[in-house]
């Protein structure tokens, strides 16, 4: 992720800040995101079926995919192979 400078906000007439996909649709890219990060922890969770997971909460989405499977999942593993998807 970057990281903007606060001083270049001051200059700055107008910023648009699209958190949940208003502007540009990002459902896919975050479910793909979800499907390779459990896959790497040994979770099969398709992006179609991960696609029902996004705007929950990452801690959210570890507990109830870790009991679904049966597995134990670290929350903080998880979240930073999605960042890096």
């Amino acid at each position: 992720m970057e990281v903007v400078p606060l001083r270049l906000f001051r200059e700055a007439d107008a910023v648009i800040f699209d958190l949940d996909g208003t502007l540009v649709d990002t459902v896919s890219l975050r479910a793909e995101a979800w499907s390779a990060a459990l896959a790497s922890h040994g979770v099969e969770l398709p992006a179609p079926k991960a696609a029902r997971l996004v705007g929950a909460s990452v801690s959210r989405v570890v507990a109830d995919v870790a009991a679904a499977h049966q597995v134990d999942l670290d929350e903080q593993v998880i979240e930073k192979s999605i960042d890096m998807s």
